[in-house]
């Protein structure tokens, strides 16, 4: 399925870059130079540390870890979600570990990440509601306006789904089917995990005040990638003010999460930012130039992120 999304992907990226000038395209990023990649790298990297801020937020007890270290755990689960066909969720996993090796007991480490990425896509649903809602008032092209509401409805739908299941004691019932399977060996110690995870999710969730911190620095957050799109633009030397920038982020971001089953969502993206876009008055150049520059943003990123993350399983292998 992977390779099969890829080729979707890599066909979609094609077709797109064979329908504008080359020579304008060429143009266009020629005119941002280097400056562009180093500001919407230090834009994302802003927009990381609020969401570190957001995880850091909901993980319990005395052994928190510092905010240096959460930061570097979402860096690195960002570049594995961004350049390792994980489905867009494997690098929370790997983001969890890493606390875990930090000292943080495993059931909070995981509860903590599940918490934070479910209030992540409920935020995400929210400030996305704000963006369709300014890109209906600006005006739509009759044949977006449904997918838009479509793509809309299905995110806010699994962000509820996923705060419901975990109130109801989700990983409670996992762990009484898993006992049901299998009663020995290690289905025990699955079941038991499964247990302390749903405990820790519950309690996490009766901790008010950190749900609240949490949810507004993700929200912070989602509104600091704005500033990756609104510098882009700025230095392509097509300024958009910054609510146009919110709707091209978030809309692109949404098509990103929706495309979870394409690698790095290969060609989604870039169909995205181009369709929206283009309702902003960008010209086809202009936008593909923007998803070109996102992908070089991210492996500037990213690749130093897959890096930390051999050196830090290094040396949590030598302790």
């Amino acid at each position: 399925m992977p390779l099969l999304g890829l080729a979707v992907g890599l066909g979609a990226v094609a077709w797109m870059l064979s329908a504008v000038d080359p020579a304008a395209l060429g143009t266009a990023v020629a005119t941002a130079g280097w400056g562009v990649l180093l500001g919407v790298s230090a834009a994302k990297l802003l927009s990381l540390g609020f969401d570190a801020l957001a995880w850091r937020a909901v993980i319990p007890g005395p052994r928190r870890p510092g905010f240096g270290r959460v930061f570097a755990a979402r860096w690195i689960g960002e570049a594995v979600n961004t350049l390792l066909p994980v489905a867009q969720v494997g690098g929370d996993v790997v983001r969890g570990r890493l606390i875990a090796l930090a000292g943080v007991p495993g059931a909070t480490a995981g509860a903590s990440v599940v918490v934070d990425f479910t209030l992540g896509v409920a935020v995400q649903a929210l400030v996305t509601l704000a963006a369709v809602g300014l890109l209906l008032l600006h005006g739509l092209p009759d044949h977006l306006d449904g997918p838009v509401v479509l793509g809309f409805a299905a995110l806010a739908l699994g962000a509820a789904v996923l705060l419901a299941a975990q109130r109801a004691g989700m990983f409670a019932l996992l762990a009484r089917l898993a006992g049901k399977i299998a009663r020995a060996g290690r289905w025990r110690d699955l079941t038991g995990s499964l247990d302390a995870l749903g405990r820790d999710v519950r309690a996490l969730h009766a901790d008010h005040r950190a749900m609240l911190a949490c949810a507004a620095w993700r929200a912070v957050g989602w509104v600091a990638h704005a500033v990756e799109t609104w510098v882009a633009l700025w230095l392509l030397g097509a300024p958009v003010g910054w609510g146009e920038a919110l709707v091209i982020e978030m809309i692109g971001n949404a098509v990103r999460s929706a495309a979870f089953l394409i690698p790095g969502a290969l060609g989604a993206q870039e169909g995205g930012l181009l369709a929206v876009g283009l309702v902003y008055g960008l010209s086809p150049e202009t936008a593909l130039a923007l998803a070109l520059i996102k992908r070089a943003r991210e492996l500037m990123v990213s690749l130093p992120g897959l890096a930390a993350w051999a050196t830090l399983e290094r040396r949590g292998r030598r302790r």
